[in-house]
């Protein structure tokens, strides 16, 4: 799942120039870029979502037979996690176009440390799994970590209409992996 994060970021270099002549130029205009660079963003996210959930048991069973079977869950939490990588990639680049590398680097450390507590107590849960869920949940601290620094950074840059959107599909999202992991659970406890 990581190897594809490279090709988006590849495609989001071409924003980078934008955020930042926005940020020289007319610091008015560059929610706006922020706001179409999630746009864009957030469509292949979705849809990178929406292929991990819906077919990672097929994929799995396709590509490695069925000794794999097992880590379909795993490739489920993962493509959750693709999603919010792929948005971190549009709102890290606009935190360096307005030079708040510090503020990102705060958001990598706590980020940093959500997964690492993380993987000390989900994986003794529940495995590879449980990996994928602080992986999951790490990637979730850098968003809003870096969404809080971006708010601070430029006026007017609190797209509402975007949060609520991300909010109410990652709260679907939410709600379908944790149904997932507590069938996994009951799976490998029975």
């Amino acid at each position: 799942i990581r190897a594809r994060l490279p090709r988006t970021k590849i495609l989001l270099l071409a924003l980078f120039p934008r955020f930042v002549s926005a940020w020289r130029e007319r610091p008015d205009h560059l929610p706006g870029q922020i706001r179409l660079g999630l746009r864009f963003t957030s469509t292949l996210a979705i849809a990178a979502l929406a292929g991990g959930l819906l077919w990672a048991e097929e994929l799995t069973l396709t590509l490695f037979g069925g000794r794999y079977a097992a880590s379909v869950p795993v490739l489920r939490v993962l493509a959750a996690g693709l999603a919010v990588m792929m948005l971190n990639a549009v709102l890290t680049l606009a935190l360096v176009a307005v030079g708040r590398e510090r503020a990102y680097a705060t958001a990598l450390a706590f980020a940093a440390a959500v997964n690492v507590a993380g993987n000390l107590v989900l994986t003794r849960w529940v495995g590879a799994t449980g990996a994928a869920w602080a992986t999951l949940a790490s990637e979730g601290t850098l968003l809003v970590g870096c969404l809080g620094a971006l708010a601070r950074a430029t006026t007017g840059f609190v797209p509402v209409r975007e949060w609520v959107t991300l909010a109410a599909g990652g709260a679907v999202v939410f709600a379908a992996l944790l149904a997932d992991i507590s069938h996994a659970v009951g799976a490998q406890r029975a």
